[in-house]
């Protein structure tokens, strides 16, 4: 679902609401603030691209990205505001990527 915030149980809020949208709401509900500078905002892509500027200093171990598919009926739903925030629709559905690297 992506933004750190379990106050807000709301799935993928960081892309139907602006972060001053989600301030004011947790302001309003007298809610801790959101720390959005725990929130990376990377894609799939991102991360893979990452992992892969290491491949010559490090040796994947074990790779899995996690698939998340429950709230794929707000996607459908709001389909163009989802289309407009996200370049992909991988970043929709991955919950977690777990990665083990070992030194070369």
């Amino acid at each position: 679902m992506g933004l750190h915030a379990p106050q807000i149980n709301v799935p993928y809020c960081q892309i139907l609401f602006s972060d001053d949208t989600l301030t004011e709401f947790m302001r309003e509900a007298e809610l801790a603030p959101i720390s959005f500078t725990h929130c990376n905002r990377w894609s799939r892509a991102q991360f893979r691209a990452l992992f892969a500027s290491f491949a010559d200093r490090l040796e994947t171990v074990s790779y899995a990205e996690d698939g998340a598919y429950q709230h794929l009926d707000l996607v459908e739903r709001y389909a163009p505001i989802f289309r407009a925030r996200t370049g992909e629709f991988d970043n929709l559905t991955c919950s977690a990527i777990r990665v083990l690297f070992k030194n070369r």
